[in-house]
């Protein structure tokens, strides 16, 4: 019955009046909706604010800066023994190759003393006999014998270089880590220097003698093919060789140069046996300090 009255009380409203209650129903529910929307939004924007704004406590920061600094300083210690040991293996390498190098140069040295002293005693009897000329040409023979004796190629020993090279071009020498295998090292290597210069004057003063003996030596007396295998051999005829030109004074300054030149071998004997010495003590150092065989 009520709502057949306001039915009735809507008819008898002015038609003012019935739009005013409809735009009035319609904005109370525009309003409404609106207001539960901005509701269900704001729920789901703070829905469990906890979760996404929680600060973390000082004492978790500083949990996580030592795990990460912990980290990265056992990674660099790991890097740093790795490379420890592969530096330690290298210097154990270069100490041997070292040793043998000195091993080897040694008895190069040794040999070269040997040779050096058997030149060395024919200039002696060979400069002797040209200062004492015998006019008749008796000693002849004998001079083109201790001659082609020491025209032979110099009896020379340069030290092994093969581990010196590494050592110095390829930053080895950091690795040494002992100084008093390091300065051994290096006094070898001075040593070697020295030698080499040494040896630009042998070859000098042997080439020397050389040019002196084209006015006196006739070479056709000579197989030059078999100097090194037979450096006493002269001729295979029965013909004993004589000079191109005995002439006193050429003799005399033939001995002279011999003489100089004997002088320049024995004082690279000296060196030779200075290096042997070098070696020796290299290899004693070297074996004491890495306990090698």
């Amino acid at each position: 019955m009520e709502e057949i009255k306001k039915g009735e009380e809507e008819k008898n409203k002015p038609p003012e009046q019935i739009n005013q209650s409809v735009v009035e129903n319609i904005a109370s529910t525009v309003i409404e909706r609106e207001n539960q929307s901005q509701e269900q939004n704001n729920m789901e924007v703070h829905h469990h604010p906890d979760l996404h704004h929680k600060r973390k406590k000082f004492r978790e920061y500083f949990i996580e800066f030592i795990m990460i600094f912990l980290a990265v300083t056992l990674g660099f210690f790991a890097e740093s023994y790795r490379e420890s040991r592969v530096d330690r293996s290298k210097e154990f390498e270069y100490v041997k190759s070292m040793m043998e190098d000195a091993l080897r140069d040694s008895a190069n040295f040794q040999q070269a003393i040997n040779l050096n002293q058997n030149r060395i005693n024919k200039l002696d009897t060979l400069r002797k006999l040209c200062f004492n000329y015998n006019i008749d040409g008796s000693n002849d023979a004998s001079i083109y014998r201790l001659f082609r004796a020491c025209l032979r190629h110099p009896d020379l020993a340069s030290p092994t270089e093969r581990t010196m090279t590494q050592l110095k071009n390829a930053g080895g020498m950091r690795l040494i880590l002992k100084n008093e295998v390091s300065d051994s090292i290096i006094q070898y290597d001075d040593f070697s220097k020295k030698l080499n210069d040494q040896k630009v004057a042998y070859e000098q003063f042997l080439s020397n003698l050389i040019n002196q003996s084209f006015t006196l030596v006739n070479y056709e007396y000579y197989d030059l093919d078999s100097v090194k295998t037979n450096p006493a051999h002269v001729s295979d005829s029965d013909e004993l060789p004589k000079l191109i030109n005995p002439d006193k004074g050429k003799l005399i300054e033939f001995a002279n140069k011999a003489t100089f030149y004997r002088a320049v071998v024995i004082y690279y004997m000296i060196k030779l046996a200075e290096g042997k010495q070098h070696a020796t003590d290299l290899i004693k150092t070297l074996r004491k300090e890495y306990e090698l065989e």
